[in-house]
């Protein structure tokens, strides 16, 4: 009776482990279930939450003095009130959405994966038991170890805080550029004006309110960015992926959807390109946090050239 080779159990499960990765895995929004209808609801929820978060905001003013409207550190306080509470409900909205409705994972290191169809659910479970062999408890698809953790994603990382650096540097030169060629032809009266939130972080700091200035600063840099690439990025685009229109257009098309978010632009150009930038990076490597680390970089950038009063070329 030939003896089984040492090895051949190991072997065995590997090779098992690599069919139930690849059968569970799914980088193709046609795989989940997302429809057109879900853009006009998740958007509409979001305009409506940024209009009932003013009202809101305006409430809060009448009650608490530090929120008070029309003084430095209330508009401040109101501001980041106003962006936190937005996003943290869409936060919690949009990932319902994904895993209850659209049925995938948010994919923050790795492409999202559908949620097991019922038929795989005991496949994973024995995985995860190690039947067979021992394997233990290894999520499915994921094999590859966490992506920060390797060289590749170590340089991925990298390179998104440099693209992301490098896009807060050519969308402000553009910007300063339609403003300046405006002011040329009379559109606009002053091509170094600055946006509301420079206006509102310069009077904060001149008032010494800087409990105001962190908690916008926090705001800002980080909330904001995560949840908006968690939405704009890691749902509407695969929602207009199953409408099998050209790439170009979907990323436009995700890019403009961006604008309304940012009204307080003086144009919409800066926010345009920067959308562009964010949704192709996340189109190539189906990683939520390429995006997110671009955007956290812009917008850290955009903040220290207020906070630091950089020439208004390089100003928001």
């Amino acid at each position: 009776m030939a003896r089984r080779k040492p090895g051949n159990r190991s072997s065995t499960v590997t090779n098992r482990r690599k069919l139930i990765e690849r059968r569970l895995k799914a980088t193709r929004p046609a795989e989940a279930s997302y429809h057109a209808n879900h853009l006009l609801i998740l958007y509409g929820i979001f305009i409506g939450l940024q209009l009932l978060a003013k009202g809101l905001t305006a409430y809060v003013g009448q009650v608490l003095p530090a929120f008070t409207p029309g003084t430095p550190a209330g508009d401040a306080n109101s501001l980041w009130f106003q962006i936190l509470l937005v996003n943290t409900v869409m936060a919690l909205i949009v990932v319902v959405y994904l895993k209850r409705v659209s049925g995938t994972t948010v994919g923050w290191l790795e492409p999202p994966l559908v949620i097991e169809e019922e038929g795989l659910r005991e496949l994973r479970e024995q995985l995860s038991a190690g039947e067979g062999g021992g394997a233990s408890g290894a999520a499915p698809g994921r094999s590859g170890g966490r992506v920060l953790g390797s060289l590749e994603g170590s340089r991925l990382a990298l390179w998104s805080v440099a693209i992301g650096a490098t896009t807060w540097l050519g969308t402000s030169l553009v910007n300063r550029g339609l403003l300046y060629g405006l002011a040329q032809v009379g559109v606009v009266e002053d091509w170094t004006q600055t946006q509301h939130l420079a206006q509102v972080y310069g009077g904060a700091l001149q008032a010494g309110a800087l409990g105001a200035v962190t908690a916008l600063t926090l705001v800002i840099v980080f909330a904001a960015p995560v949840v908006e690439e968690l939405f704009f990025r890691r749902s509407i685009i695969p929602i207009l992926e199953t409408r099998e229109m050209p790439l170009g257009l979907i990323v436009f098309l995700s890019a403009l959807l961006f604008v309304p978010a940012h009204s307080d632009q003086i144009i919409a150009a800066r926010v345009l390109l920067a959308a562009v930038v964010y949704a192709v990076a996340y189109i190539k490597t189906r990683r939520l946090l390429v995006p997110v680390l671009m955007h956290v970089t812009n917008n850290l950038l955009a903040v220290i050239a207020v906070l630091l009063q950089f020439p208004v070329i390089l100003q928001p």
